[in-house]
């Protein structure tokens, strides 16, 4: 899976592209669903939809989905803490 740094047309992404994920975050990803946790930190790492479709497998349309699931999961991991 490429998780580089930049969106599909080269550009750095906008902040509205990233996802919300602190450093500490990472010890939580391997508790979420192997899909989940690809998703989060290619976004992170500052992926559009359609990268992040392709390296899952999944259809564009799937990924605000699959983000919006993964981020609740990931909130929910951190009140247990």
């Amino acid at each position: 899976a490429d998780e580089s740094a930049e969106t599909a047309d080269g550009r750095a992404p906008a902040a509205d592209e990233t996802c919300s994920m602190g450093s500490s975050d990472e010890q939580f990803l391997g508790e979420l669903p192997t899909a989940h946790a690809v998703a989060l930190r290619m976004r992170r790492r500052g992926a559009d939809d359609e990268r992040i479709a392709a390296a899952l497998g999944i259809d564009v349309v799937q990924v605000a989905n699959l983000l919006d699931v993964a981020q609740r999961k990931l909130a929910e991991l951190r009140r247990t803490l």
